[in-house]
């Protein structure tokens, strides 16, 4: 498994997007646990549509600071359960090919 944590201070500009999208590709990531987004679930989730066989839960900010969204590869992980507030997620994932 491959998983990256990243405190991006806002994912708004389409520098940081691509960047995370970069990492996403070059890495060939699992899990992406992005901190700092600064955007509410509904921004994170409309954005993530654009990282290919990528899904994910996000938390809302809290005024122009706080959020915090969690990406896994749809193709190797099946979500099994999520809780989350708005300073944590918890995520329990199943490797697709495990028996």
């Amino acid at each position: 498994m491959i998983l990256v944590s990243w405190n991006c201070r806002g994912l708004g500009s389409s520098l940081k997007t691509n960047v995370a999208w970069d990492l996403i590709n070059q890495e060939q990531l699992d899990l992406f646990l992005i901190q700092e987004t600064k955007m509410s679930n509904q921004d994170f989730q409309n954005l993530t549509k654009r990282y290919k066989n990528f899904t994910g839960t996000a938390t809302d900010s809290v005024g122009a600071s706080g959020g915090i969204g969690t990406l896994w590869n749809k193709n190797k992980w099946d979500l099994i359960s999520q809780k989350s507030c708005n300073w944590w997620i918890r995520i329990e994932l199943k490797n697709k090919v495990s028996k």
